[in-house]
């Protein structure tokens, strides 16, 4: 998997903030996650990035552990550390986490991983974020929605469907030929979930379709975003349209031993 090249050479650092699109799937994260959080509860992050998650709830008081592969993404996590952050960061894999001891965090949060793995060590990693979470802990993971990505290439690219059929099967579901990002289903990351030790809690959207008309959601005001994240909040647990939203998240708890 060419994931350490690709984000050598791409620029992570900021996505979150860059334009109203990209916020948009920020702010519905940390308004799910936030539902969850209590004080005094340590976070461990999977696949930290350059640290927008871990650092705001560093920023926030709480104990968090960034975990990151590319050591691009951590040195510029690292960088922003301030001395009043409870910040450990650690490089190393979301397939491996034996630095750290069964039932530790409270809080788990898989935000990027899943974009990149599948089948067996997509399996790994969910086994590996459930170990080290303490039982009754909360566990956060999310991943790219096959359907929106889809719909996005027929509206990017002319001629997409007669052109690129390599990319996807008789079910239109998505391979990247530059073996980098996986594409997942609701309903198939529903079925993975039914083999661990973990309750359902929330399956929700973090964007809607704001990919699609990014255009438009770029151009608004103040009070139209505000109102256009209402909406999407709103909006976030109808499962019918689930698969519209162009990043989704899984919200489990950890089951007692």
């Amino acid at each position: 998997m060419n994931v350490d090249k690709h984000y050598n050479n791409y620029i992570e650092d900021g996505r979150l903030e860059k334009d109203l699109q990209h916020k948009t799937e920020f702010i519905l994260t940390n308004y799910w996650i936030d539902k969850y959080l209590k004080k005094g509860m340590n976070i461990l992050e999977i696949g930290a990035g350059t640290g927008a998650y871990s650092l705001m709830f560093a920023k926030k008081g709480y104990q968090v552990d960034s975990l990151e592969l590319v050591q691009h993404n951590l040195d510029i996590l690292k960088s922003k550390i301030t001395s009043d952050m409870n910040i450990n960061t650690v490089q190393g894999n979301a397939l491996d986490m034996s630095m750290y001891n069964d039932d530790t965090f409270d809080v788990v949060l898989c935000l990027g991983p899943l974009y990149h793995l599948e089948n067996e060590n997509r399996k790994k990693c969910i086994k590996e974020a459930i170990r080290v979470c303490k039982p009754n802990g909360y566990l956060f993971f999310a991943y790219i929605s096959n359907c929106l990505t889809f719909v996005q290439a027929i509206d990017k690219y002319d001629n997409y469907l007669l052109e690129s059929r390599s990319e996807f099967n008789d079910k239109f579901e998505l391979r990247d030929n530059n073996n980098v990002f996986t594409y997942s289903m609701p309903e198939q990351i529903e079925k993975i979930m039914q083999d661990f030790n973990i309750i359902k809690l929330n399956h929700v959207s973090l964007d809607g379709v704001t990919r699609l008309i990014k255009n438009k959601v770029n151009s608004f005001s103040k009070e139209e975003f505000e109102l256009w994240i209402d909406y999407l909040k709103a909006t976030s647990e109808i499962q019918s349209i689930l698969g519209y939203s162009e990043h989704i998240m899984y919200i489990g708890k950890k089951q007692e031993n």
